[in-house]
């Protein structure tokens, strides 16, 4: 306090600590050179500042509300409402506000720009987002957790190395050890589990929940679980998602649309009389046991261990190899061909049917026509027999009158 004017309620314990200090008040300094610019402008806005540690906020001059705890930390700080608690804690944060820091080098590169964008970031853990530039809104709890970000805003890190390679990344969440510790660019992540996501670099939009679950590098807007469903559930009880695993594997289940296009297919040929293996399934009733179902109901459908030896590549397995559940969208589209392939039927069945409808029509319309003219030819046939009949009667009538003209010769004669 070598030089303080009027500052007021000042305290200052160690070499040159607040020694520049003029009119601002309310400050505690201790240790050598802690808050030593203080107020070196005399503007006398430099209040309610507390540094313990040697050189801590050593070159702050004008920056009001902060507290630094640790040999160097915030050290280089021009900003207000800055908590930085361990060595080099926020130590280049210039400009950055609203940003707590605490463990050794936690923060210490934020806002070593200058540039005022690196704040409200929270960093609690040796190293915690010690390598963070112009990042902001981002929280950090655990030893190395979002060590690496520089750049990257929205992040929450808990975890030992949580998010620890993160770059650029936005608006990613990351709970549990080593979680997400791989990504540099990856945004809207959501991971929790120990070493969960640790295949995921770039990919976006993912959730993980579980230890372990990692799906193939850089998926992107995918849903992977783990052992949700290891207790066996039976279609039409309380079933949310079914879980799909290989032998000797956790089991993962991916929520979603299910892919279909030509994109991510080979080997695409009709399923011609593949899908007659459906004749051999044997639909059963059956009834749930133990507390699967309560109320016992009478249910329909298929066992899997009869569909599996029949085909195997319509049944899903469990962990150890076992038949658990039905890839009932394959089922689906097998039952659709056998429907699609009647219905040809059916449709060919018909045009046969119309054809002989018409030929019928046409054999009718024959028929009728025959009617007709064979109506005619009776009529025409009537009238010549009546012209024949005149005939007959005026040749008759022609032989009859020679022999009355003899008689009458006759009768003279006498």
């Amino acid at each position: 306090l070598y030089n303080n004017f009027d500052g007021n309620s000042n305290n200052a314990f160690g070499n040159q600590a607040l020694l520049q200090n003029i009119h601002s008040i309310a400050n505690t300094a201790i240790g050598a050179n802690a808050l030593l610019n203080n107020d070196s402008s005399g503007s006398g806005t430099a209040n309610s500042n507390t540094a313990v540690g040697a050189e801590a906020l050593l070159t702050n001059i004008d920056g009001a509300l902060n507290t630094a705890v640790g040999v160097g930390a915030l050290l280089n700080n021009q900003a207000n409402f800055l908590t930085a608690v361990g060595v080099d804690a926020l130590f280049s944060n210039s400009i950055g506000t609203r940003n707590t820091a605490v463990g050794t080098a936690a923060l210490t590169s934020n806002d070593s720009t200058g540039n005022g964008l690196a704040n409200r970031n929270t960093a609690v853990g040796f190293t915690a987002l010690t390598g963070n530039i112009d990042g902001a809104s981002n929280n950090a709890v655990g030893d190395s957790a979002l060590a690496n970000n520089t750049t990257g805003s929205f992040n929450e890190a808990m975890g030992v190395n949580a998010l620890l390679n993160n770059l650029d990344g936005a608006g990613n969440i990351a709970i549990g050890d080593d979680s997400l510790d791989n990504n540099t660019s990856g945004a809207a992540n959501t991971v929790v589990g120990f070493v969960a996501g640790g295949n995921i670099v770039l990919g976006a939009g993912n959730v993980y929940l579980g230890a372990g679950v990692a799906g193939p590098a850089d998926e992107s807007n995918t849903f992977r679980t783990r052992d949700i469903g290891s207790t066996p559930q039976l279609s039409g009880i309380n079933v949310t998602i079914d879980v799909i695993s290989a032998p000797g594997t956790a089991g993962f289940v991916r929520l979603g649309h299910d892919a279909s296009s030509r994109r991510y297919k080979e080997d695409i040929k009709p399923m011609d009389k593949a899908s007659e293996i459906l004749f051999a399934l044997k639909p059963v009733t059956f009834r749930a046991k133990g507390n699967m179902d309560p109320a016992r109901v009478k249910q329909y459908g298929l066992i899997a261990e009869d569909v599996a030896s029949i085909d195997p590549d319509l049944v899903v397995y469990n962990s150890e190899g076992k038949p658990e559940a039905l890839r009932r969208d394959s089922i689906n589209a097998m039952l659709l061909n056998e429907f699609l392939k009647e219905h040809k039927k059916v449709e060919e069945q018909n045009r046969k049917l119309e054809n002989q409808d018409t030929k019928i029509q046409q054999q009718e319309l024959a028929i009728a026509q025959m009617k007709k003219d064979v109506e005619t030819l009776v009529v025409h046939v009537k009238g010549q027999d009546s012209k024949i009949q005149r005939v007959n009667d005026q040749v008759e009538i022609g032989k009859a009158a020679p022999q009355l003209i003899a008689s009458d010769e006759e009768g003279a004669d006498l």
